[in-house]
């Protein structure tokens, strides 16, 4: 086990977890790309079927209420790929096997589109500074059983030494987008790919390098 916390692991680790589940992992993002058509209204809102309205309200449906499901089995999908663990498309809708873990996700994703939203809004660098902060919330909700509130604090914790290296990882990643951009878009697929597979591996370095009694003080499992 790691005794430190790297940008450059995860990176490394996220291209060979990629390409031990190549296909997939690319499945799990073609199918998030179809919900987020949804999300924002592209398969919906043409106007041969659905008025303005309609669309628009369906959209803010779907992004609120479904949306933020496949998202964050998305990250658990990419979180046991990284223990080694069998791919489980099941992994995707977890989120919907259990009424008191949809209600956390909606919940959890509600709560850090506020806070990160108002931190732009207060000259965009604390928005930043929350994102950094925050950015486990979701892993501890889908793979920890965290509730709403206890995931963002215990994300505020375990990122206390860690945040600037989200800054970095986020570099990467706008690097990662726009090479798969000019890769005749397709090649948008295994970034977005890559990019989870890094932050998963990420995630699980933060929770390793923390000993099990700090842990425990959060109500987090090692």
């Amino acid at each position: 086990m790691e005794s430190r916390v790297s940008f450059g692991r995860a990176f490394e680790e996220g291209l060979q977890n990629l390409k031990v589940n190549f296909w997939p992992c690319i499945l799990v993002i073609i199918i998030l790309a179809i919900v987020e058509s949804f999300s924002n209204g592209a398969f919906i809102g043409n106007g041969k079927i659905w008025n303005p309205a309609s669309a628009g309200m369906l959209a803010f449906l779907v992004s609120t209420f479904i949306k933020p499901i496949f998202d964050y089995g998305a990250k658990l999908t990419f979180v046991r790929v990284n223990r080694g663990e069998s791919m489980d498309a099941g992994c995707l809708v977890e989120g919907f096997r259990s009424r008191h873990l949809y209600i956390d996700i909606i919940l959890t994703n509600a709560i850090l589109v506020m806070i990160i939203l108002l931190g732009f809004i207060a000259l965009i660098l604390p928005g930043i500074y929350i994102l950094c902060r925050t950015v486990l919330a979701p892993y501890l909700v889908i793979d920890k059983g965290l509730g709403p509130k206890q995931a963002v604090s215990a994300s505020w914790e375990l990122m206390r030494d860690f945040w600037p290296q989200v800054i970095v990882m986020g570099i990467i990643s706008s690097f990662l987008f726009l090479v798969g951009l000019v890769a005749f878009i397709v090649g948008i697929f295994p970034a977005f790919a890559w990019i989870k597979a890094m932050f998963a591996s990420f995630y699980q370095q933060v929770i390793d390098v923390h000993d099990e009694e700090f842990l425990d003080s959060m109500g987090i499992e090692p």
